[in-house]
């Protein structure tokens, strides 16, 4: 799996939390099956919060032995999966993982489908969907994937962006890679849970009317995709709490970024959508 890096400048952090992550970048190097191989760590800038600037770290396969950078993958299929941190994988600390490690859904979204496809993941911390429109050509459209699942609009909304706006700009990427001969796979936003916020009445009608907005705006996104004939990925229902639409504790330990189960929960629920698109490909 490769991470294509988006250019970022100083970030604000969204309205419901403010919360560091880091956006990584992953170089595949081919090494020998023979060879034994490690993970260098070099940190490229200082690391702040996403309300100042974020963090770039890129990971390098290393070896004592030959390697061979491979810039350009001879895989037939290319998915590159495109987002914000909730695509970067970025997990608040805790005392499982206290550096908060990033667990982006590719990684897990490459078991499922194989090696027989290359996965790319380019997700940048507090990204709004205005910024993701301006760097979509560099870190998408260029490389010219056969699939690219998008997510965008969690930042917006905690900023209380119109819901019209995010979703132009969302109109925007799914429309250009379909113009390029590719196919979107949308992703709905998935919900928020403020632990404190059943304690007051004001608290609560606060998380409703945040989890309706998230609905509203998944509404339109499904509509889009029904409108196209497209598939489209409910990461929303995949982990919402059913009664209260609220992002279940177990998918989220911040109540806006998803945990290691959430993040793969997100990477079975792209494969299945992605895999029978991928049969057909090989048929045709």
């Amino acid at each position: 799996m490769e991470t294509i890096s988006g250019s970022s400048a100083p970030r604000a952090a969204t309205a419901a939390a403010s919360i560091s992550c880091a956006d990584v970048t992953f170089v595949d190097i081919r090494v020998r099956p023979t060879e034994r191989s490690g993970i260098r760590q070099e940190n490229r800038h200082s690391s702040l919060g996403c309300a100042e600037e974020s963090r770039y770290e890129r990971l390098v396969m290393t070896s004592e032995a030959s390697v061979e950078l491979t810039c350009t993958m001879s895989r037939s299929l290319l998915i590159i999966c495109f987002g914000d941190s909730l695509t970067a994988g970025f997990q608040s600390p805790t005392r499982e993982n206290p550096s908060g490690r990033d667990t982006p859904y590719g990684q897990f979204l490459q078991s499922h489908l194989g090696d027989a496809v290359e996965i790319r993941v380019s997700g940048v911390c507090g990204e709004l969907t205005g910024e993701m429109v301006g760097r979509f050509r560099r870190d998408v459209l260029d490389h010219q994937p056969n699939y690219v699942p998008i997510l965008g609009g969690t930042n917006d909304l905690g900023w209380n962006a119109s819901l019209q706006d995010i979703f132009d700009n969302l109109i925007s990427m799914y429309d250009q890679v379909l113009r390029m001969g590719g196919l979107p796979i949308p992703v709905t936003i998935p919900s928020i849970r403020v632990e404190d916020a059943a304690g007051s009445r004001e608290g609560q009608e606060w998380v409703q009317a945040h989890v309706g907005r998230r609905r509203q705006l998944n509404q339109l996104i499904q509509e889009y995709a029904d409108l196209k004939g497209i598939a489209y990925v409910d990461l929303f229902g995949a982990t919402a709490e059913p009664e209260s639409g609220e992002l279940a504790a177990n998918y989220s330990n911040d109540g806006i970024h998803l945990t290691t189960v959430g993040y793969r929960l997100f990477a079975e629920r792209v494969a299945q959508v992605l895999k029978p698109l991928l049969a057909g490909s090989v048929q045709s």
